[in-house]
């Protein structure tokens, strides 16, 4: 009978590794505690969560390709690059102009070591190249001479004595009809508002053009040769 007894558990033993063998205990995974041995080799577990998964995605809306956004969220940083090296390619752009303007504007100024109180610049952005002379408001006083000396009287009666220091400007007195000089190229020449700055920038208040009688009874024209337009586009010569 002892020996009976204890056959017993050798026996159950024995069994248990046999269904082991045999696949009747298998291990599955379940989503929520891990690895679980069940019997019957795991299939009813693993068809249950299967069809509960199933029965979720069955739920929603078919996909579309709107659904899929990963591409086209890229455009709001494609975007502020694009804007950013554009706003840079910008401002390397004028800042290059405006070097350049300046450096052709130092090669039309007259050198006399002195600097301009006021640079008129265009909206086109050259410097000392006006498309028009703005109004400066100036008016011709009433010059007079008094005890040897010249005095400008203006309308209220005050007296400035004026002491004059003026140029020649000569051209105008010949057939060419035009005032010398104004031919700018690589060269020589030069344009009349360096002309005038150079004049003021040494205090000359005074230019003296001769004239031609002839030249204005016959209404003659300028020689347009003699003149450099796209460095005086100001001056109308018609």
């Amino acid at each position: 009978m002892a020996n009976t007894a204890d056959d017993h558990p050798a026996n159950t033993s024995f069994s248990r590794s046999s269904e082991f063998s045999n696949g009747n205990f298998s291990a599955h995974l379940d989503s929520s505690q891990g690895p679980r041995l069940t019997e019957g080799g795991g299939a009813v577990g693993a068809h249950r969560q299967t069809m509960l998964k199933a029965a979720d995605f069955d739920d929603l809306p078919p996909e579309t390709t709107k659904d899929y956004k990963g591409r086209i969220r890229t455009w709001p940083g494609f975007c502020c690059f694009y804007l950013s090296s554009a706003k840079e390619t910008s401002d390397l752009i004028h800042a290059n102009r405006e070097n350049y303007e300046q450096q052709q504007a130092n090669k039309r100024k007259i050198k006399d070591g002195l600097d301009d109180d006021q640079v008129l610049i265009s909206d086109d952005g050259q410097v000392g190249n006006p498309k028009k002379y703005p109004d400066m408001g100036c008016e011709l006083p009433d010059y007079q001479s008094k005890n040897g000396q010249i005095v400008a009287v203006s309308k209220n009666g005050t007296e400035v004595p004026v002491g004059i220091k003026g140029v020649n400007w000569f051209g105008m007195e010949t057939g060419l009809a035009i005032p010398f000089g104004l031919w700018e190229n690589m060269d020589n020449g030069t344009s009349v508002y360096e002309v005038a700055a150079f004049l003021a920038r040494n205090k000359f208040n005074s230019v003296r053009l001769p004239l031609c009688i002839k030249n204005i009874l016959n209404d003659v024209a300028p020689e347009k040769s003699l003149i450099n337009l796209n460095t005086n586009r100001a001056v109308n010569i018609t």
